[in-house]
């Protein structure tokens, strides 16, 4: 039998770029444009781009005022309607996040400029805009129809270009939510992904053209000791000064997870790193399992580091004090019916009294909402090492930090790769 890492590499890679952006906002652009914006991404943002403009409203932006801050750029015309909404729009997002670190900065077309004060006036704008004069701005930006908004990140780099009006304000929110660090390392995480199954593949192919990793015995190993697992450089959360009653003092707690309740069965291999994702079969809680999609295709590409684990519990709604119909809801029951309906490829388990849930994130179970996509990381000593919501960029940048430092992973690894040679 051939090895399976091509499959799983090619999967893995797609999965490295979309999980590790987290959200990702819709673009305008198509065809050609839309690849060449793509390249710009994730690309330092040309700080001489800010000397093509002029006639400031107020004090010029530059490099120095846009270091370690999230920029929108929003491109308007006073005389063309379509893009004050645009301009209403960046607004809003300057009067609201300004304080977080949000620098707006409004770019008006080479034309109509002397009708942009009136306009700016009237809707009330306080950011800072310019004129581009020479239109040698929109063209770095290939700008082609306002409004249209792009965000740098806290690193400097370009991170979305030309995005939908609609998707503008959770980009801005996302982005603000990561630290300088967090958006610098991103590229670097995205090529370190890539280059790790690219790699696998090849010692992996190098070593047994007749080996296939996701049949592989349990190999005995010696897992490390809490020594060595407290000394790695473990993924570490944003500092959040926005949410005062977040508690991430949970990371690095043990997490015990139920010996019953199980579909098909309990994990029980070593030196894996386990993610989960909380979830109600209830159809007005649809976004809590959302995400089933997305985690089948981690269980496949991590099929040897990685078990995934979706956790049955209760829900509340925000329209309701309490979802009163819960306790009637048989778990097992519901999770054999949806088993019967849906193909998987991960774990289920049924946790119907949200101990698990309230384990992880610390909270009473009343709290939960089930408009979010909750989720956990656990490493192979069973350490909650990431929770929050699963449509953030930090579960990516959690998880392939677990797959890289974890020293259960890595010995398991070892012993693996010396029963392959020692079959040769």
């Amino acid at each position: 039998m051939r090895i399976q890492w091509a499959a799983g590499a090619a999967i893995a890679g797609v999965l490295v770029c979309s999980t590790v952006l987290g959200f990702e906002p819709t673009r305008e652009a198509s065809g050609q444009r839309l690849e060449r914006l793509s390249e710009m991404e994730l690309k330092p943002f040309p700080p001489e781009a800010w000397g093509d403009l002029s006639e400031w409203s107020g004090q010029a932006i530059g490099p120095e005022q846009t270091a370690g801050k999230v920029v929108l750029i929003v491109t308007w015309a006073s005389w063309y309607k379509p893009s004050l909404t645009g301009l209403s729009l960046a607004s809003r997002l300057y009067d609201k996040h300004a304080s977080e670190g949000l620098v707006v900065v409004g770019v008006h077309h080479p034309k109509g400029f002397d009708g942009a004060a009136a306009v700016a006036s009237e809707r009330h704008v306080a950011f800072p805009w310019a004129h581009d004069a020479e239109g040698r701005f929109r063209q770095r930006l290939l700008v082609d129809n306002d409004p249209d908004f792009y965000l740098i990140d806290r690193a400097g780099l370009l991170r979305y270009a030309d995005v939908k009006t609609g998707s503008v304000e959770q980009a801005v929110v996302e982005l603000l939510a990561q630290s300088a660090e967090q958006s610098a390392s991103i590229p670097e995480l995205i090529e370190q992904g890539r280059k790790a199954v690219q790699e696998q593949a090849r010692r992996t192919g190098g070593i047994a053209q007749g080996a296939d990793l996701t049949k592989l015995p349990e190999i005995p190993f010696v897992m490390p000791d809490e020594a060595v697992f407290a000394s790695q450089d473990w993924w570490e959360p944003p500092k959040d000064t926005r949410n005062r009653s977040r508690d991430d003092n949970g990371l690095g707690q043990a997490i015990t997870l139920p010996s019953e309740g199980w579909y098909p069965d309990a994990p029980t291999r070593k030196g894996r790193a386990r993610v989960l994702y909380f979830w109600n079969p209830k159809p007005r809680f649809a976004q809590t399992y959302s995400v089933i999609g997305d985690m089948d295709t981690i269980q496949r590409a991590y099929a040897r580091d990685v078990d995934v684990i979706g956790v049955l519990t209760p829900m509340q709604d925000r329209s309701r004090r309490r979802d009163d119909d819960d306790e009637q809801l048989d778990y097992a029951k519901a999770m054999r019916g949806f088993i019967r309906t849906h193909t998987i490829d991960h774990r289920l388990l049924a946790d119907p009294n949200g101990q698990l849930f309230s384990s992880v994130f610390n909270r009473r179970s009343g709290n939960r909402r089930g408009q979010q996509t909750f989720g956990a990381v656990l490493s192979s000593d069973g350490k909650l090492r990431w929770f929050g919501d699963l449509r953030s960029s930090s579960f990516a940048g959690a998880l392939h930090t677990v797959l890289r430092v974890d020293p259960g992973l890595q010995a398991r690894r070892r012993a693996e790769q010396g029963y392959i040679e020692g079959r040769n």
